[in-house]
């Protein structure tokens, strides 16, 4: 089974006395799995499946990438919020009432708080999924992590949207700029990691995103091997990944239950695609075959969530090449190139490991 490792943010610090270190250089770190079988066949979904939404092949996807291993949750947001936010203004509309009022909702706002804290994390709700949340939220906090996190803008980056206005004017035909690293997953990239069966590029898939062609289990975490949290097993949210016994074929979690995602394909004019069901759901909601197209772009509910996607990271060795020319090129500026005897490259990641490269 291939070992999926988080995706990092990092930042490159090089030392006057040359030695090169990657540090994880912001708030956040989005955890994320590899999706590989780059050019594996589609499948229909749809009502003519036997599902909901209109008929649409859901396209093999030809490249490799990565999704978010769970979706977002209300810490990752938060930190988003105070960064772009730091006033608390809200002119974006990023923070819904309703994520403080409603019960299952996870984030609240003081405004009487210092610059940068404004919005604050409801007791025990760091890792719920974030909900409440429109399309329009979802790419706008893509944007802050193509952007590279902090006070970056959200009007650009991995998608432009005009107008500075909660709804954008260019709201319909907005779409993903050709240089994303960060983005909301398609239609086609969601349902690859949640439904196909990871076992080349064919066009086999689950019914269920728990590796499985029988209906899963409602019923408490952990759960077992085929479970998940919809049918009001628990009655409200679970923490991302409450369910490890159910990850889908490329690893990720909760794409079945808990809350709907959003996606990047446009269903119509006013809808943009929906999957994965939530924690009231009946079970064919999680189904492959259905695609809900039942919300408008808007819409910030508190059933709705969504998961982030990236290109993937260059392997260790694109990126010790890329150090050692531009190291290669500061020496020569200066006249020495005695270069290996000087260069440690090391990355950290949240679970504290190192792991040296050179």
């Amino acid at each position: 089974m291939q070992k999926m490792f988080p995706t990092r943010v990092l930042t490159l610090v090089c030392l006057i006395d040359f030695e090169c270190h990657l540090q994880s250089g912001y708030a956040i770190e989005m955890e994320t799995v590899f999706i590989g079988n780059s050019g594996n066949a589609g499948q229909l979904s749809g009502a003519g499946a036997g599902g909901t939404g209109p008929d649409a092949t859901v396209r093999g996807v030809p490249y490799n990438y990565r999704i978010g291993k769970h979706e977002v949750t209300n810490a990752q947001y938060v930190s988003f919020l105070n960064a772009v936010d730091s006033l608390g203004e809200n002119r974006l509309a990023l923070f819904d009432p309703g994520m403080s009022l409603d019960s299952n909702g996870g984030i609240a706002r003081d405004v009487t708080a210092l610059a940068g804290n404004k919005y604050l994390v409801r007791p025990g709700k760091e890792s719920y999924p974030v909900n409440f949340i429109s399309w329009y939220d979802a790419v706008r906090f893509a944007n802050w992590l193509h952007n590279g996190q902090g006070p970056s803008g959200t009007e650009s980056g991995a998608y432009t949207l005009l107008g500075d206005t909660p709804i954008p004017s260019s709201g319909p035909s907005i779409a993903r700029n050709s240089n994303a690293q960060w983005f909301l997953p398609d239609e086609n990239e969601w349902y690859k990691a949640a439904y196909h069966k990871n076992d080349g590029v064919t066009g086999n898939y689950w019914l269920y995103p728990t590796r499985s062609n029988v209906t899963p289990s409602a019923e408490r975490p952990p759960g077992g091997a085929n479970s998940a949290s919809f049918g009001v097993a628990v009655g409200g949210f679970t923490p991302v990944g409450s369910y490890p016994r159910s990850a889908g074929p490329y690893g990720t979690l909760d794409q079945g239950g808990n809350a709907w995602e959003w996606n990047e394909t446009a269903i119509s004019a006013s809808f943009r695609g929906l999957r994965g069901s939530y924690w009231s759901d009946d079970s064919i909601w999680l189904s492959a075959p259905i695609r809900n197209d039942g919300f408008s772009v808007a819409d910030q509910l508190n059933l709705i969530g969504f998961r982030v996607a990236s290109v993937p990271e260059p392997n260790s060795a694109a990126i010790v090449g890329s150090l050692l020319i531009s190291l290669f090129l500061v020496r020569s500026a200066l006249g020495t190139y005695n270069l290996f005897p000087v260069v440690s490259l090391r990355a950290r990641s949240t679970d504290a490991t190192e792991r040296d490269f050179l």
